[in-house]
This record gives C-alpha cells, sequence and structure tokens, in this order.
C-alpha cells in the first residue's frame, strides 16, 4: 500500500518532465522517419525508373515463322513471344498455367498438345489453332505403332484368369507357360511388360493407389514401377542408354517422373519438358557439322544419272535441272520449288496468310 501510495505522489511529477522529454523524443524520432521514408520513395522511384529502362517492349517484338494471321499481321511466334514478355514485365504469372504460357513463349516453343483452353490456345481463335493444329500434325506426323494381336489376346486371356480365380498367380503362370515359344520373337519384350505390370499389382498395391500427399518419391517410383517399363521398350543397344542423372552423353530424349497426377505438377512438368526437349535439339544442331549436307551431296553426286553431273546444289541438297527441282540427298523430285509453302500451309481460309 505504501509503495503504492509513494507511486502516486511521483507520477504527477515523472509525467511533467518525462512529457516534455517523450515530446522532444517522439519529434527527432519522427523527423528521422520521414527522412528514411523520403530516401526509400526515392529509392523506390529509382528502381522503378530501372526495372521499366529494363524491360523489353513486347510490342517491338517480331518472329518470323512464315505462318501470319491476317487480322493482326503477326506471325505465330510474335504472338506467343510478345504475351511471354508481357507476363514476365508484369509480374503476374503467379500460377501454373501462366508461367507455362512464359516459358514456353520465351523459349520460343508453340505447344499444340495441351489443347486446354487456358493454355496457348487462349491466344488464339479456335479457327487459328485448328489450323495450327492441322498443319503441324500433318507435317511433323509421328506413326504410332499398334499393339501386336498376339498381345492383345494374351492380355485378355490373363485378365479374364485373374477375374475368375481372383488370384493374380494363375495369369502370371499363364505367361510363363508361353514364355518360351516367344523368347526369340518380337513379342518378347511386350510379354515382359504384361509380367511386370502383374507383379507391381501383386507385390506393390500400394503405389497404385492415389494419396494425397503422395506415400512415395518420385525416386520410388523410378525405381520400382517406371525402370522396368523403360528398359523393355528402349533395351541396351550399344548407342543409346537410359540415364537418370546428367552425364556427358548426348541426350536425345528428357522424361518426368511425378508421384502425383496433380493439375500444377502435370503443367509444371510439361512445360520443364518442352524446355528440355528444345534443349536437347538445338544442343544436336549445334553438334552437326555444317557442312554435313554439302559432304553428303557431293559423295552421292559421284553416283548420280548423268543428267545432273553438271548441276549446281544448295546445302540442302536441291538443283533445278529446268523442268523439275531433284535433291541429290533424298532423291527425291519435284515441280514445284521445294522452298514455296504447301498447299496446307498456303491455307484455306482467309484469317492467314504466309509470306
Amino acid at each position: 500500500m505504501k509503495l503504492l501510495t509513494v507511486w502516486l505522489t511521483l507520477l504527477p511529477r515523472w509525467m511533467n518532465q518525462g512529457c516534455r522529454t517523450a515530446v522532444k523524443l517522439w519529434d527527432e524520432h519522427m523527423k528521422r522517419i520521414e527522412i528514411k521514408a523520403t530516401s526509400l520513395r526515392s529509392n523506390d522511384k529509382d528502381n522503378s525508373k530501372k526495372q521499366k529502362s529494363d524491360e523489353v517492349d513486347a510490342s517491338t517484338l517480331s518472329e518470323i515463322d512464315n505462318v501470319l494471321f491476317s487480322d493482326n499481321n503477326l506471325s505465330v511466334g510474335t504472338i506467343i513471344k510478345r504475351k511471354a514478355v508481357e507476363l514476365f514485365n508484369d509480374g503476374t504469372a503467379c500460377n501454373s498455367r501462366d508461367y507455362k504460357i512464359m516459358t514456353n513463349g520465351l523459349s520460343s516453343i508453340l505447344d499444340i498438345c495441351d489443347i486446354t483452353e487456358s493454355s496457348q490456345k487462349s491466344l488464339f481463335k479456335n479457327g487459328e489453332w485448328e489450323f495450327l493444329v492441322k498443319m503441324y500434325t500433318k507435317k511433323y506426323d509421328i506413326t504410332l505403332i499398334p499393339v501386336y494381336d498376339l498381345i492383345l489376346s494374351t492380355w485378355k486371356i490373363v485378365t479374364y484368369t485373374i477375374k475368375n480365380t481372383r488370384d493374380i498367380s494363375f495369369g502370371l503362370k499363364y505367361l510363363y507357360q508361353i514364355f518360351p515359344k516367344h523368347l526369340k520373337t518380337q513379342h518378347f519384350f511386350c510379354l515382359k511388360l504384361c509380367e511386370h505390370m502383374l507383379n507391381l499389382i501383386q507385390m506393390h498395391p500400394t503405389m497404385l493407389i492415389k494419396v494425397d500427399p503422395p506415400a512415395f518419391s518420385e525416386n520410388d517410383y523410378l525405381r520400382v514401377v517406371w525402370s522396368n517399363f523403360f528398359e523393355y521398350l528402349f533395351p541396351a543397344s550399344g548407342n543409346i542408354k537410359i540415364k537418370t542423372h546428367n552425364n556427358r552423353d548426348i541426350d536425345i530424349c528428357a522424361g518426368e517422373i511425378a508421384s502425383h497426377d496433380g493439375d500444377n505438377k502435370t503443367i509444371d512438368d510439361e512445360g520443364k519438358l518442352n524446355r528440355e526437349s528444345k534443349d536437347i535439339m538445338d544442343n544436336l544442331i549445334s553438334i552437326i557439322p555444317r557442312n554435313k549436307s554439302n559432304f553428303i551431296a557431293r559423295k552421292k553426286k559421284q553416283d548420280l544419272n548423268p543428267t545432273y553431273k553438271d548441276c549446281v546444289f544448295d546445302e540442302n541438297g536441291w538443283t533445278f535441272s529446268g523442268d523439275h527441282w531433284f535433291n541429290t540427298i533424298t532423291n527425291d523430285r519435284s515441280t514445284s520449288s521445294p522452298y514455296e509453302a504447301s498447299d496446307d500451309e498456303e491455307g484455306v481460309a482467309s484469317f492467314y496468310k504466309h509470306h
């Protein structure tokens, strides 16, 4: 109680002196804050000016790919590059979809495999996108190899057996019975793939169940699930090897292993694959001698029909003999120039045109 009385007695005196001191200190503190704030605003303006000066003006970018759209007279490469630079300058590529559009565009990659509405498809009209997909899928056709009838019928028997016996062992037993017959045939690696799938279901069923978060790492899935698939599909041939890390070999293909199939993860991995594939292609082009085609042309020219003996071939192997074009590398003949756009590339609609 005495302590409280002393405190109440001295409090007004301390407050009177303390208030003057506090006001003085507060004024000095606020002056320092104002000086600091002014300095920060000045720095922000300088940084903003510097950032703006470092930005690339997207409207000035122009890429040449010989595919123009009449509405804006811009090439496909220009459209995807300008959008990518806009996203980069604005810093708005905060989700996986926009980030993929940005990285693809900055790498001059048009991804026609991603047909979702929020992909690069969103940069074009429906008719334009359909034209691009049709043109490039025809130009770079990838023919899928059909599954052998023997494998289809074998797999039907295996699955029917397992359903009736409710025991995977009976399916494996059937495969082992027919293995010797096909040991040295082209079907054997497919049968081994069937065996691997059954072993996965029997020995690692939990790895095939989707849970969130994933119960296994990407390395686990590579080691247990995918490794055998790759080894059977791409057996060692001496020149081609499967690697799971960086090495001194020349890459010809890239792959991504995911522990889950979430939307963001899938989009991010697709974007990485696009860029990695382009890096591989750029590297392959860089290591091929520039005079390779000329070397082949000169070598083949020795065995040519006398009609072309005195012709001059360009770096791609083409020559014009007066009424047709001939390629000494591929032995192709053409009545039209090989450097003119094809009918499909010339287009059948009014919304696009070529140089």
